[in-house]
């Protein structure tokens, strides 16, 4: 009887009535029996729902149903993956992509039904080929087959070594054969699959066997091995299995030169032997290369990527020069290039977690979406690199983690009952959660030497993980390469700013307030293109003193947020702090998260009337003349005060302050205007060729403060 017909008094199979009659016929066009349809257990999926759930989407998506579910069973039997063939793939990179993988898992091998038990033998010959469709034809046809998801579909993310569910199989002393498309002869990228699939399992101890699918007649049409089977049958494709060679035994497996590979196929090839979800891991951006791992992405220099494409091509080709890598390299480039994204973090395509991609936390055990882990439910989602630009946690998120008592003890010890100050630092800690910068605020703690200073900054750097934050000096930031360590970074840290005798103080006042105020920057970067860029990056500054800073206007003062911290800890200091408080990062993370939540409800950052005293402090140390005019002066649409007394009073104030320097009147001027707006000068005929300021006057009596220019 034909593959086809049932044998004599044998009860035909029941087809699944959830499998359609298109899958079922493009199935049976394949060389499918009814009973190896049934064994496999195909259905047919179209609700959007089931597709999601199947693929680990976070949504329903229309443009993947219908289509056909291959169930992929382990070893011993149980199903817990599946992969999708959609009856209209959608596009990703210039190509269909024909089935659809769950996302954020790793690839599966494929073993049939019917000689599954077989796996475990090894006096069994083992068939490894492409696809669930050409492993069911060569089961139907006796053969005890694998199939994997591609030509790469063997191996470890990143890494030259058997699936877990591979490795685990019986190699030694088993005949193996390699049954791939027959663009395997060919292409130099299938035959490098080839080629180290066979290498791998030789190391296992395997007997491994090249198998030769012949072309069709029209070589632009690929031939697998269920196509040769349907058209050649059994007979013919035993005379390919006794004509099977060892690797490298025939003149067609000798590798090609270097320079006959074509860049584009070459390099699209190394893209996708390392990614997941049909995202390549290596990405390049405004002219610089990200690598994703663990759920983020990292910034990489363009050498070690060069490295590594050139291992790729000599696993390919012989003959690999200099020449050869940088002719490929625009190509690399051009298609690891990711043209259409403006901001990050972001989706690559349709996103995998609802809401905004701002707001995803990227644990090292998965995406958490921020807003549902106020809510109480904290699903958490794959990592996937279709999430572009965000940078990991380096801890898990538990939902269910104790209360950081440790870090509540040490801020009492720090704070005392000063509730406010506590509630300020834990809406803070919960800005850091995101990338949003609405809020143009920095933070300023000032404190004795051993005070918790630091102690703060750490834990923050801990929750954040050390690639999301930079540790730049406050003068660094006034240099010409000084903003290049900000790009990328969720914090920037600045420890014990000081400032001594550093001159350039108006330029740092000038970016502290861009960055702040979240204004387009060029960015200089050593040997590279700037870049115009919104840094995306918060401040958080902490010193033992206040940092001498000049700026009339005191625009800068306004967006700080203060912190006093009064209490030292010096000789009594907890060695093992830090390690406690790290301990309770997962604890601390909900506590920020709550703080987050507050900031989405309305709440504002409302500074400790214990920092009441250092804001004016702070005031004074940028700007004396406001100051002067807090102290010394009355404000009124009419009042008016001439140029010569109102600075004969300013350099008597400052006197009386102990301010060996003043400014000359001209630069009074220019200050003052900075600090008043709306000020205007008058010159009239009746006071001569004095001049005015109006909008303000002298207070009957003036006050004292504390300042000096």
């Amino acid at each position: 009887p034909s593959p086809n017909t049932p044998a004599p008094n044998t009860p035909a199979p029941r087809i699944s009535p959830n499998l359609t009659e298109r899958h079922l016929k493009e199935l049976q066009a394949s060389g499918l029996t009814d009973e190896t349809i049934e064994l496999a257990g195909i259905y047919s999926v179209t609700d959007p729902s089931a597709a999601v759930q199947l693929l680990n989407w976070h949504s329903p998506s229309g443009e993947v149903v219908p289509a056909m579910a291959f169930p992929f069973a382990s070893q011993a039997g149980v199903v817990d993956y599946h992969r999708l063939k959609p009856d209209c793939p959608r596009h990703s990179r210039g190509e269909d992509v024909k089935y659809e993988s769950p996302v954020g898992v790793p690839n599966r091998p494929y073993f049939p039904s019917r000689h599954r038990s077989e796996l475990a033998k090894t006096e069994i010959p083992l068939f490894i080929t492409e696809g669930e469709k050409k492993a069911l034809c060569a089961d139907q046809y006796g053969f005890c087959t694998v199939g994997l998801t591609g030509a790469f579909g063997w191996k470890q993310k990143g890494r030259d070594a058997l699936l877990p569910e591979l490795h685990d199989l019986p190699w030694r002393g088993r005949d193996v054969y390699i049954v791939f498309d027959s663009d395997a002869k060919d292409n130099p990228q299938v035959r490098a699959a080839e080629r180290k699939l066979a290498l791998v399992l030789q190391r296992h101890g395997a007997v491994v066997k090249i198998l030769r699918i012949p072309p069709a007649a029209d070589r632009s049409q690929k031939v697998g091995l269920d196509d040769f089977m349907l058209a050649h049958g059994l007979a013919e494709f035993r005379t390919l299995v006794d004509s099977a060679v060892a690797p490298g035994d025939s003149d067609t497996d000798a590798a090609p030169s270097a320079s006959s590979l074509d860049p584009a196929t070459t390099v699209q090839q190394f893209l996708e032997q390392d990614s997941t979800d049909g995202q390549p891991h290596l990405r390049y951006r405004n002219g610089d290369w990200y690598a994703w791992n663990a759920g983020g992405d990292k910034l990489v220099s363009e050498d070690p990527v060069k490295l590594r494409y050139t291992r790729h091509l000599n696993s390919l080709s012989t003959n690999v020069t200099t020449g050869v890598v940088e002719s490929h390299k625009l190509q690399l480039r051009a298609l690891a290039e990711l043209r259409d994204v403006e901001t990050t973090p972001a989706w690559l395509g349709e996103p995998l977690v609802p809401g905004n991609p701002r707001d995803l936390l990227v644990c090292r055990n998965g995406l958490v979406n921020l807003p549902s882990v106020v809510a109480g439910r904290g699903i958490i989602y794959p990592h996937t690199p279709r999430l572009f630009g965000a940078t990991p946690l380096e801890f898990d998120f538990d939902p269910n983690a104790p209360r950081p008592d440790r870090w509540f003890q040490f801020l009492d010890e720090v704070f005392g009952d000063d509730f406010q100050s506590k509630r300020l630092l834990q809406l803070w800690f919960g800005y850091m959660l995101t990338s949003d910068t609405s809020y143009q605020k920095m933070m300023v703690m000032i404190g004795p030497k051993r005070s918790g200073k630091g102690t703060i900054a750490g834990v923050l750097r801990a929750l954040l993980g050390s690639t999301n934050v930079c540790g730049p000096t406050l003068a660094s930031l006034a240099t010409d390469f000084g903003l290049a360590p900000l790009l990328g970074k969720r914090l920037a840290i600045i420890p014990d700013a000081r400032l001594g005798s550093f001159t350039g103080i108006g330029g740092m006042v000038e970016r502290l307030l861009a960055i702040t105020g979240g204004d387009l920057l060029s960015v200089n970067r050593k040997h590279r293109e700037a870049v115009d860029v919104q840094l995306l990056t918060k401040l958080m500054l902490h010193s033992n003193e206040i940092p001498r800073l000049r700026d009339a206007s005191t625009a800068l003062a306004s967006r700080m947020l203060l912190i006093q911290l009064n209490r030292s800890f010096i000789d009594h200091e907890d060695l093992s702090l830090g390690h406690q408080l790290r301990e309770e990062l997962a604890g601390i993370l909900l506590w920020a998260a709550s703080g987050w939540q507050s900031l989405q409800e309305g709440e504002r950052f409302v500074e400790s009337s214990t920092a009441a005293a250092l804001r004016a402090q702070v005031v004074a140390s940028m700007s004396p003349v406001q100051q002067f005019l807090d102290e010394m002066c009355l404000f009124a649409p009419t009042a008016t005060a001439s140029h010569d007394e109102l600075y004969n009073a300013y350099r008597a104030f400052q006197q009386l302050e102990g301010c060996e320097h003043t400014v000359v009147k001209a630069e009074f001027g220019r200050l003052l205007h900075a600090a008043v707006p709306g000020l205007t000068d008058t010159q009239t005929r009746a006071t001569g060729r004095r001049r005015f300021y109006v909008g303000v006057m002298l207070r009957p009596r003036p006050g004292t403060g504390a300042g000096c220019q």
